[in-house]
C-alpha cells in the first residue's frame, strides 16, 4: 500500500482582486508511506535450497528492491496526478463555498511543473534501466 501527498503547511496563495483570480501553488507531491504485507510477497529462486537457503537479509534486501520498483512505478502512472487532482478538488470546493468567490473569481491551481517533469523523466529512466538489466540475459 503505497500513500502519496503534499505538505499542505507548503500551500501559498495569491490573490489578484484586479484580475479576479485566486492562483494556489502546490508544493511537490512525495511518498508518504508504503506498506508491503509480508504474507503477500513469494520468493522463489534457483538458489532457494537446503544447500544455499534465502537468508532474512536477503528476503530484506528484495523487499526493499521491489518497494522502489513499485513506488516508481506508482509515480509513472500517476500516483501524484492523483494526489493533485485530489487536493486541488478539495481545495476549490472550499474556496467556491464562498459566494464572492464562487461568483467573482476564478481560481488557478499551480504546480511546480518543472520539479513534476524531472520526477516523471527520472522515474522512467530508472525504470528502463531496471528494465534492461533485467532482461538483458533474455534478449538473445
Amino acid at each position: 500500500l503505497i500513500t502519496a501527498g503534499i505538505d499542505a503547511s507548503q500551500i501559498s496563495v495569491s490573490v489578484d482582486n484586479d484580475a479576479r483570480t485566486i492562483s494556489v501553488i502546490l508544493p511537490e507531491a512525495s511518498i508518504k508511506s508504503h506498506e508491503t504485507f509480508s504474507d503477500s510477497i513469494q520468493i522463489s529462486e534457483k538458489r532457494d535450497n537446503w544447500f544455499n537457503p534465502i537468508t532474512p537479509e536477503d528476503y530484506t534486501q528484495i523487499c526493499e528492491s521491489q518497494n522502489e520498483l513499485m513506488e516508481e512505478k506508482a509515480i509513472l502512472y500517476g500516483l501524484f496526478d492523483d494526489v493533485y487532482s485530489d487536493v486541488e478538488t478539495e481545495i476549490e470546493t472550499y474556496l467556491i463555498s464562498d459566494e464572492i468567490i464562487s461568483e467573482y473569481y476564478s481560481i488557478n491551481f499551480i504546480i511546480s511543473e518543472y520539479i513534476s517533469l524531472c520526477v516523471k523523466y527520472y522515474v522512467i529512466l530508472q525504470y528502463l534501466q531496471y528494465y534492461c538489466y533485467h532482461m538483458k540475459g533474455n534478449i538473445l
